[in-house]
């Protein structure tokens, strides 16, 4: 008989290797290192245009219309709103790096929306004595004259205005507590088994490649799943997509058949149609003098979280984070999480008790509490009369290795108190300054 290792999965991912995306497809995402290369947008109405998008503030809408035919002032709104755009996503650039970023920037270019972000850097800053043309061997582009010699900035000494303010997140802000480990063990009752607790593999290529599958296929209908898995399958385990694939299709019959029981609805997954869900949905709110005993008093009554401290009695900032699963049923919106976290080798590590030890262990709890405020501000945003009593159903969290339909395995749900959620969300309020 052939060790469990033998047949632990082998995650070939692409992950350690150098990846180019546009700005757009980097929002939410994190690199050690980003070089971006071509951050010099121009906000002036270009002469190569022919059409625009401009918005019509009388009739709420955007309209397109002929460079030829603007307005002066169409003219200087457009390119007002243009401006604004491009310190948009020049800010998302260079938010995406955890270590270095490093940014081209043309001083030729008067016009740049780029030229501001290098205004604010201190004065202490220098030129490299030596040139980008004589360090590295740049490609041919209409936009670099590889004959002109111009020397990258190296800031020296860089330092916020705003020393309190940060870019927060659950992962930021959470301080995880100890965590319990299971014994390895060879024996399990099925095949289905020993594949989710034992041959898949524990980390993040694991987790990734089931969010990939949960967040693209239908649920509702399994037309082209089977495809769907099948391609995402191929970029994680191109040698092992037949071999994988039986077990990964009973995965996906457990989550979807599950009954999910919350504040007195039942219902299954298969029930939620594409246009009744938002997948991987990213949030952004402000918040003012966030204080962390505060928080922890707020939530006594409820549950235990474990936050970080850093070096200030209070922040300010932006509060940032990506919820799984955003769906609408019956009238009412949920929150779902998709945990591959390895609780234990048996089914019975992934009931209540297992479910609520993970909980607790990994701060969760946090993270859901932060959602819902989240989520309600966004609802409240977009629905007149919100109501969160009667429209909120609550939170699922799935842990999908002991997720088995026809049993309460691998799930946990919540609905915390309005009053809760209130309190926590007036503690993020940004107040106002008169």
């Amino acid at each position: 008989e052939h060790s469990g290792d033998e047949y632990e999965l082998r995650m070939e991912s692409d992950e350690n290797t150098v990846k180019i995306v546009t700005i757009h497809k980097s929002k939410g995402l994190e690199y050690d290192i980003v070089i971006a290369p071509f951050l010099d947008m121009n906000s002036s109405l270009s002469s190569k245009k022919t059409f625009v998008h401009i918005y019509d503030e009388e009739n709420a809408k955007y309209l397109t219309k002929e460079v030829e035919f603007l307005s002066e002032e169409e003219k200087i709104n457009y390119e007002i709103e243009q401006e604004r755009e491009n310190r948009r996503l020049i800010y998302v650039a260079i938010t995406r790096s955890a270590y270095k970023f490093y940014v081209l920037h043309s001083q030729r270019e008067s016009k740049s929306s780029l030229s501001p972000f290098f205004d604010s850097l201190s004065d202490d800053v220098i030129y490299s004595d030596e040139t980008i043309a004589n360090s590295i061997e740049l490609p041919s582009f209409e936009r670099v004259d590889n004959n002109s010699s111009f020397k990258p900035l190296i800031a020296t000494h860089f330092e916020l205005k705003e020393t309190n303010w940060r870019r927060l997140s659950f992962t930021a802000l959470s301080n995880h507590g100890e965590i319990s480990l299971k014994e390895k063990s060879s024996q399990f009752e099925n095949p289905y088994d020993a594949f989710v607790f034992n041959q898949l593999k524990f980390g993040a290529a694991s987790g990734n490649l089931l969010h990939g599958i949960l967040e693209n296929i239908d649920f509702a209908t399994d037309k082209r799943r089977t495809d769907v898995v099948r391609k995402i399958l191929q970029s994680y385990l191109p040698n092992r997509v037949e071999e994988v694939m039986p077990n990964i299709e009973l995965l996906l019959d457990n989550v979807l058949n599950l009954d999910i029981e919350i504040g007195g609805e039942s219902f299954q997954l298969n029930q939620i149609t594409k246009n009744k869900r938002l997948s991987e949905l990213e949030f952004d709110f402000p918040f003012q003098h966030f204080d962390y005993d505060q928080v922890r008093f707020v939530l006594k009554d409820y549950c235990s979280v474990n936050t970080r401290r850093f070096d200030m009695d209070t922040l300010d900032g932006l509060m940032n984070g990506k919820i799984d699963l955003f769906f609408e049923h019956n009238g009412k919106y949920y929150l779902m999480d998709w945990k591959s976290n390895y609780l234990g080798y048996n089914l019975t590590d992934y009931n209540k008790d297992g479910v609520l030890a993970a909980m607790n262990e990994n701060n969760y709890h946090l993270q859901y509490l932060l959602y819902i405020v989240a989520a309600k501000r966004m609802l409240a945003s977009q629905l007149p009369y919100f109501n969160y009593e009667k429209q909120f159903g609550g939170v699922v969290y799935l842990f999908l290795r002991g997720v088995r339909k026809g049993f309460k395995s691998g799930i946990f749900t919540a609905k915390p108190p309005y009053r809760i959620i209130a309190a926590l969300e007036n503690l993020f309020v940004w107040k106002m300054e008169v």
